[in-house]
Parts: C-alpha cells; structure tokens; sequence
C-alpha cells in the first residue's frame, strides 16, 4: 500500500485476525512474498522507498534489510546449492528493477543467521527485455522469467546468465505467469522440466524444457488476460485468474477449464434485486459490464457487455432488466439469457441517469443529465409523460407503490413530488447545502429519506418543508436503500463505510467495512435477510442481516 502509514499486515487464515504489523517502510510497498517454507516474508518498497526487508514470521522481527533499486516483483527458489549442488543454510530468492529502459534480473543469498544479504545482476548479454513473471525450478538450477515479448528467458543461476530465450507468443502472447512442477532429475545428464505457462491471449499451456527447447505438451484457451496461475496442494489441479475478474480451475488430466467465481474489474455503479425474489440481484460497471447473481451459489447467471458505453444505472424486473447508458438510451435484457429485448432510442440527450419500473411492469420513468424526468410505455416504447422541473441532473427516482406518485432528486438541491395522472408537481423540498444524491420511501409511504453532497441522512414528511429528522452521515453520501418492512435504512458513500439506521430513531446499528473507495449503489433484499453494497472499487459485498 501507499500513504502515510504503508504497513504490512500478516494476518492469521485460521483466526481471521492480524499476526504481524510491520512498520518499517515510509513511502509505499511494490510487492512482497514468502519464502517456500513459510518461515521469511520479503518486502520491497517503491520508487520512493527503495528498502528492502526480510522478516522472520515466527518472531516479526527483521532478519535482512538493504537499500535497492526498487523493486517489481521477487519470488524465492529454495536454498542456494553448493557446487556439489547440495543445499546450504542460505536461502535463494530473485528480483526484477528497473535499469534504464528496460530491467534487470538479480539473485540474491540470504543468511538468517548473519543477516547478511548478498546479490549479483544476472547478465543478459545484448538482449534487452521487460519481465512479467519469475519462477525458479524445483531443484534451482534455472530462473525463468516471462516477457512482455512473448518468450521466456531462463537464466542458469549458478552462472547467473541469460542461457537461452524461448518463444511462446503463438500459444500464450505475453507471458505473465509461470508455475514449476516437481522435477525427477536423477540422472545428471538428464534435464526435464515442467511448467505451466499463462499469458495475454487467454492461453494456458503445460510444456516441457529439456534445457535446449521447451515443447507444448497440454493447452487451453480462457476468456481474458491470464494474469496469474497457482497449483492445488496435491498438485493436480491448476488455478488461474483473468483480467476480467474470473477464477478457473484447470484439472490436469483433462485440461478443461471451469469457472470458480466471477467478480466485476472496473468500478460497480449500480445494484438492483429482483422486486420479489430474493435469488437474484443484478449488477452493473462503468465499463458496460451487466452480470445478474444468484444469491444461493453467487454464481453468474446471465451476462451482458456493451464495451463501448458507460452504463448508469440498472434496475431489475421479475422478467428483465432496464438499463440506462450515458449515450442516452434505455436497453432491456432478458434475465435469464441476457438477450437483448429492446430499446429506447434518445430517451435523454446527454445520458441517462437513473431508471425505475412501475410495480405493474408496464411502464419504465426515467431521468437525465439535463434534469429531465419521462414515463415511458413498456410494450410500446412510447413517451407517455414528459416532466421538466429540475435545472441539474436528476440523480434518482422512486415510484409510489399506487405508480401515480413519483419522487425525483437532483443535483440542483431539490426533491420533487409529481402526480403522474395530472402530469404535476404536487410539491418541492430543497436543502441550503448540496445536491441530493439519492432518494427512496419508507414502507408505509409516508416519510422520504435522502442523501446527499450534505453529509446527511434526513427524513422528510411532504407535508412539512424541513427534515423531521437529520443525523449526520460522516461524509457525503451516495446512495441509500429502505427495507421493505423493517424499520432499516441502509446508506453508504465516500467514507467507504456502509451504515446500516433505525428509521425511527436515527440510531446507527451497524457499520460495515469492506469497501476500499466509494460506495455507489446499496438494495436490500425482499426478504430483508440480505443487503448488497457496490462500489468504484468494483467490489460487490453481501452481508447478513441478524435482528
């Protein structure tokens, strides 16, 4: 991490609690890694920092330190073998730096008992690469070292030398990950290696090294960047994540891929539940990602992607989801398929901002950036009201349970009533200091909540022209969510914390950290067991409610 206080933190798998703060670096860390047994963790600071530490994880305490060029990734190999090729007391890791324009590779020997660090550059010759990935062979004869040109240099550590360059950019692209496999090399003359490979292409590959050229044995193609590969404890199993937020697991024997989780990579704008059923909720990025979860297994259900616009805001139906772009059109997808339905050309110049569906599904109101709320006919595609109040961007809508009632708020510091029959303003509420950001009913329609650039949680009655109630919220808020029976208001913003009120007290029951930037969208679920919180992080947490 980064700022004023960038410590590791180890934390304990099996107590879920914090081991170690170490608290030695001051201006960032840029990567970091255990040795193979566990026993010393290696931390490399930034450009800034440049200090490089390896601490004991039985004591915490500092084993090694240096001053280095900073460095971009590390990864250990085990002991360093004497010339015998026995191991010694010292342990074995390898570095990545910057060196002008291009980088350097380096070895290094560690010896706990002296705390002495010792490295040596490993010479190159006239080639001149960037690395992606190191991996060291089991027995630590050999570094390979993937390449942002498509081969792998494998450098022979006792010479500390580049020894060849092996091209895989037609099976993999650019290489980014590397993992070893067990070696049998019990006859010295023999030298058979096993790797897995990913790369840029979405391509995985088993291949063989026989120290003169590697050869695919085993190979597969996933959807999206590989960006890391792992084994399984027993080895038969290969794990490999994606640049578009999926997990596969790779058996050996067949080498199919299967997905284990999926997850969004690009900041989450909004969340949305089924109005009936608790089993699926749908989400939606900035980058034109539309995924719809199912709640039992969290698995992707349906999938849409529009990569060329930017979507706003989604909302779910018990048949489809209406989604609104910032090119200005409203597009609904099946939930099932997500298949693409229909649409609603220009619905708003400039982008639209916010979408509802009526409780009978036949009509779908909407908002824009120029202020602007519509009604439009669902079977039709028809504009069926047209209602121009506001002089900013509307920023949210909530319908009335009768759907002749609307709400709508904005960032010109007001929230609107409208009579959806008369095609009226009934009344306007305003407050002195900042847009109003988000809006939604109690559950028995009588009272408003909202949020805001006014750092605030206010109740409203339509009746009276100030809040009945306001707490403050610690920050602006972006969004906020009411349950359907139970008095719970649920609101989260650039604070990062979701805060979960007693609606009729204003008292804080809960708050939730998770969030690593600001919260965008948060629904709970019908059956109010549930509440889902999204964010410009790109993560989508789901917490239990317990009352």
């Amino acid at each position: 991490g980064e700022g004023q206080a960038p410590d590791v933190i180890v934390w304990d798998i099996k107590t879920a609690k914090i081991q170690y703060r170490l608290q030695e670096h001051e201006h960032g860390i840029s990567t970091l890694a255990f040795s193979d047994d566990g026993r010393f963790l290696a931390t490399c600071g930034n450009a800034m920092d440049k200090k490089l530490f390896v601490w004991d994880m039985q004591t915490g305490m500092i084993v090694a330190s240096t001053m280095f060029d900073p460095v971009l990734m590390l990864v250990w190999g085990g002991r360093v073998r004497d010339k015998k090729r026995r191991p010694t007391n010292r342990f074995l890791f390898a570095t990545v730096s910057p060196s002008g324009k291009a980088q350097k590779v380096s070895l290094w020997a560690l010896d706990p008992a002296t705390g002495k660090l010792e490295s040596v550059a490993c010479s190159c010759g006239l080639h001149v690469r960037n690395f992606t990935s190191l991996a060291f062979s089991d027995d630590g004869e050999w570094l390979y070292a993937g390449t942002t040109s498509g081969d792998i240099a494998i450098f022979q550590v006792k010479r500390s030398v580049l020894f060849t360059l092996v091209n895989m950019g037609s099976v993999v692209g650019v290489v980014n990950s590397i993992v070893t496999l067990p070696s049998d090399n019990t006859k010295s003359w023999e030298q058979k290696y096993e790797l897995y490979v990913g790369g840029a292409t979405g391509g995985v590959a088993r291949v063989l090294y026989d120290g003169k050229s590697i050869r695919t044995l085993k190979k597969t193609r996933l959807n999206g960047n590989v960006t890391n590969l792992c084994l399984n404890e027993d080895m038969t199993e290969l794990v490999a994540g994606t640049s578009n937020g999926s997990v596969f697991k790779i058996p050996d024997d067949t080498f199919k891929a299967t997905v284990l989780s999926e997850s969004h990579c690009a900041p989450v704008s909004s969340v949305s539940f089924s109005p009936e059923s608790s089993e699926k909720f749908c989400t939606a990025t900035q980058t034109g990602e539309i995924y719809v979860w199912n709640t039992n297994n969290y698995r992707v259900t349906a999938r849409v992607c529009e990569p060329h616009i930017k979507v706003t805001c989604v909302v779910l139906s018990d048949y489809f989801m209406v989604v609104g772009f910032n090119d200005g059109v409203i597009r609904a997808y099946d939930i099932d398929s997500g298949e693409k339905l229909w649409k609603i050309a220009s619905a708003h110049k400039d982008g639209v901002t916010t979408v509802q569906v009526s409780a009978n599904q036949k009509f779908v109101v909407s908002g824009g950036i120029r202020g602007e709320v519509r009604v439009w006919d669902v079977r039709t595609r028809a504009l069926v009201c047209h209602l121009k109040e506001h002089s900013s961007r509307v920023n949210a809508i909530c319908l009335y349970d009768s759907n002749k009632y609307l709400l709508s708020c904005s960032r010109d510091k007001s929230f609107l009533c409208w009579d959806l029959m008369s095609e009226k303003r009934l009344t306007a509420h305003s407050q002195p200091m900042g847009g109003i950001n988000d809006i939604a009913l109690t559950p028995d329609q009588k009272r408003v909540v909202t949020v805001g650039q006014e750092r605030s949680v206010s109740v409203w009655n339509l009746r009276n022209p100030r809040p009945l109630m306001q707490w403050n919220h610690g920050g602006e808020a972006k969004c906020v969510a009411v349950a359907k029976t139970l008095p719970l208001i649920a609101s989260g913003g650039i604070s990062r914390m979701l805060m979960v009120w007693d609606l009729n007290t204003g008292k804080c029951l809960a708050k939730g950290t998770g969030h690593s930037a600001t919260i965008t969208s948060v629904a709970f679920s019908p059956d109010e067991k549930q509440l889902v919180s999204v964010g410009e992080d790109g993560s989508i947490l789901v917490w239990n409610l317990f009352l």
